[in-house]
């Protein structure tokens, strides 16, 4: 197995094994600077090793960066999921903003409200 082929696996192993998706973002930053390097590397080979190679380094970029937005893709699935599972556990209208039904009976001024105002909350 080639030199490139075994990074792919490699790559491949480590991306899978990523779990958030900054991870997964900087392993496409490291991806993309390896693939830099590679490519200054060219200019010191033979025009026809040179052309092999780098064809080779363009499938293998273009292999990696299909990985990268599926797992990216996967990891946003599933946080999404997450937080469309937190919902459906809660009673319809129990949110934080569910309207608080009135209870009637009394004055409807809170305490401080009352303290302040001498003459109780008739205004």
């Amino acid at each position: 197995m080639s030199t490139l082929n075994e990074t792919l696996s490699t790559f491949t192993a480590e991306l899978q094994t990523l779990t958030s998706l900054d991870q997964v973002r900087e392993k496409r930053r490291e991806l993309q600077a390896w693939v830099r390097e590679q490519f200054q590397e060219l200019s010191s080979l033979e025009q026809a090793e040179k052309r092999r190679v780098g064809q080779e380094l363009n499938r293998i970029k273009t292999e990696m960066e299909r990985l990268v937005a599926e797992r990216l893709q996967e990891l946003e699935g599933a946080a999404k999921s997450q937080e469309g599972d937190a919902g459906h556990h809660l009673p319809a209208g129990a949110g934080y903003h569910a309207a608080q039904p009135y209870l009637g009976g009394g004055d409807t001024c809170h305490g401080a409200t009352k303290a302040a105002n001498q003459d109780g909350c008739s205004r």
